[in-house]
């Protein structure tokens, strides 16, 4: 009978250290796994900064390039002095300026003020 219960607490601790070693192989599977997530994060927070220190490396290039600019505007004097043809009539038409005189209201009344 002894022998018998000694078997059983072998049993029942290696069955004990089987769930434990199989509890530890989860957990460690599952402490890897967060392990990769966390590497691919960080890769992917450098790619992403990387990536935008090339892109402000290349605004600085263009501004660069921007500023020394191979062609120079030039006018000459007949740029300015063609008709200009217009397709249409202007909207707003100028107020006519043949008035008779600026003293003179239409009655012949003097408006202006004098000291």
């Amino acid at each position: 009978m002894e022998n018998d219960e000694k078997v059983k607490g072998r049993v029942c601790n290696e069955g004990l250290d089987v769930k434990e070693e199989e509890e530890n192989r989860k957990m460690e599977e599952f402490f890897a796994l967060i392990r990769g997530f966390q590497e691919a994060r960080n890769r992917r927070k450098v790619e992403i900064l990387e990536e935008r220190e090339r892109k402000k490396a290349k605004k600085t290039i263009r501004v660069d390039r921007g500023q020394s600019s191979s062609w120079v505007p030039s006018f000459v004097w007949e740029d300015f002095t063609a008709e200009i043809e217009f397709g249409k009539p202007p909207l707003i038409f100028p107020q006519p300026c043949n008035r008779k005189n600026d003293e003179e209201d239409g009655n012949g009344i003097n408006l202006k003020l004098a000291l």
